[in-house]
């Protein structure tokens, strides 16, 4: 049995519950939503003290033999939007180590605080952008906006930045893909649930890690 439905309006059984137990995303998001690697993007903000946003919804991309994108959603309305809007620079930073300030920045977002000393971290500098870097992190992308583009009726905008500067760590430059899984350490985002045939919700939502030996080679 397949589910069919409008994004239009929720399914009568789930009402206008949704809009109380899921006021961040749209009722559909929480049906079809995948898990999504998290990164931490860092930037400096008017004051040039150091913020951090805890992502989940970004992804590089590319043109052979040309460049290196990534690309991101952002809110126009936090901090971190008007820093890149700002500057037209940010850095991506990936977790390569169990590291517990870094899930703790979401609570150190004050205009006044430094995002990255707070809950313990190292900044660093970036190489080409005007950006700070988390050292805690093992994989960097140093980007220049190139262009951004608002969606109509909605607080979000799409964010193309090319990848001008990369620092990896050691163990990532390992050619098997399931140690440098393993090294990566990059945390998978899942929000809640709902069924959309009974209305029912499913946990608040979590994170974990992969697991690489479960990772088979393509055909195989």
């Amino acid at each position: 049995m397949k589910g069919d439905f409008d994004p239009k309006s929720p399914p009568p059984i789930i009402g206008g519950a949704w809009k109380d137990r899921f006021p961040i995303f749209h009722w559909l998001y929480h049906t079809i939503n995948h898990p999504a690697f998290t990164f931490l993007i860092t930037t400096y903000k008017a004051n040039a003290h150091n913020n951090v946003c805890l992502h989940a919804w970004g992804f590089v991309d590319c043109d052979p033999g040309h460049e290196t994108y990534f690309i991101m959603s952002l809110d126009r309305r936090g901090h971190t939007y008007e820093n890149v809007h700002r500057e037209g620079v940010f850095c991506i930073n990936y977790e390569t180590q169990a590291c517990p300030g870094l899930g703790e920045t979401v609570h150190n977002n004050a205009y006044e605080d430094d995002e990255i000393a707070a809950p313990g971290l190292t900044a660093t500098k970036c190489v080409r952008i005007n950006a700070p870097r988390i050292a805690e992190c093992g994989l960097h992308l140093e980007c220049r906006v190139i262009w951004e583009k608002e969606i109509p009726r909605s607080t979000k905008v799409i964010v193309a930045g090319q990848i001008v500067y990369v620092t990896m760590e050691d163990a990532l430059l390992d050619t098997d893909y399931r140690k440098k899984l393993a090294a990566f350490n990059t945390r998978l985002c899942y929000t809640q649930q709902i069924d959309p045939l009974n209305g029912r919700a499913g946990p608040t939502g979590g994170d974990g890690t992969l697991d690489p030996m479960r990772f088979t080679d393509w055909g195989g």
